[in-house]
């Protein structure tokens, strides 16, 4: 076994476990031995040793793969753009077909009546328990083989790849959309209601004067994640075809073989929007907590 390896393996299984030992006994009460300050200080040189190696490692000693990646970029730019594109739109348009729906079964979910709440929870179990792949690919390769007993084969079961993208990402981000928005409508207190009513309101005036947007911005932070969530699972519809932008990484490395540089590139390219709405998901919540 070579040197780095050896470094590797000690790092892991004995700096991490010394340095997480010395930590937690330096959270504890009571007296300590005198070389106990130097042990804990030894146990965070030896942490942040390893945290600058690897960084050293997968910036400097990694030069020649991340100018790969570069030359890459600047190769396939166009390409890899008009992919990202796609997965905007993509995002953006199930995301607001998601909050339309989503509205409408979190209103189903809360309604006075038994039959609208028993159908909305049977969609949003539906939807959240069966994985996004099943539901594209039911939407891209099993419905226009399924014949109805009056109608038939319709026509419109054969979809487009990105048509059955949009509809699936619809239909699957709609199901946590309604639970967040749900969690905001119970979030409000149930004498605003009333007290609308007492005005004059009726049951829906009410819920769409009053309630509803005072649930918004308590489900705000939450439907940020479930945004962000939403871009990661669009790399899901390369699966029926949709040349998005893991689609397009993908074709580019089946011509010159950079496989690994253009996924690393794919990667980067998504974590551009995910970690901004990570940290604006992060603030809005503290935000909505300091307001309440």
């Amino acid at each position: 076994m070579g040197l780095i390896p050896v470094l590797v393996l000690g790092y892991f299984f004995v700096a991490i476990p010394f340095w997480i030992a010395v930590e937690v006994v330096a959270t504890r009460p009571g007296h300590r031995a005198s070389w106990f300050p130097g042990a804990l200080w030894a146990g965070r040189g030896l942490a942040l040793a390893g945290v600058v190696a690897g960084a050293f490692g997968a910036t400097y000693g990694a030069r020649d793969f991340w100018h790969d990646v570069w030359v890459q970029l600047k190769e396939n730019y166009p390409a890899l753009l008009r992919g990202y594109r796609m997965t905007i739109i993509l995002t953006l348009l199930s995301f607001a077909l998601a909050m339309a729906l989503g509205g409408l079964l979190a209103l189903f979910r809360t309604a006075e009546w038994r039959l609208l709440r028993a159908a909305g929870g049977i969609y949003v179990e539906w939807f959240r328990n069966t994985p996004l792949l099943v539901q594209l690919f039911f939407l891209f390769f099993a419905l226009p083989k399924l014949t109805l007993p009056v109608i038939g084969r319709p026509d419109w079961f054969l979809l487009s790849p990105f048509k059955a993208g949009l509809i699936g990402l619809t239909l699957y981000t709609a199901a946590y959309t309604a639970e967040a928005l749900r969690s905001g409508l119970l979030a409000v207190d149930k004498g605003q209601s009333e007290a609308a009513r007492s005005l004059g309101l009726n049951y829906l005036q009410a819920r769409f004067y009053v309630v509803v947007p005072q649930a918004l911005r308590v489900s705000v932070p939450l439907l940020t994640s479930i945004f962000s969530a939403l871009f990661r699972n669009s790399a899901l519809v390369s699966a029926i075809g949709v040349k998005e932008l893991l689609q397009t990484a993908d074709n580019i490395q089946q011509n010159n073989f950079q496989t690994f540089e253009l996924f690393a590139l794919a990667g980067v390219l998504y974590l551009s929007l995910t970690l901004p709405l990570a940290y604006a998901s992060n603030r809005l919540e503290h935000r909505v907590r300091r307001v309440r």
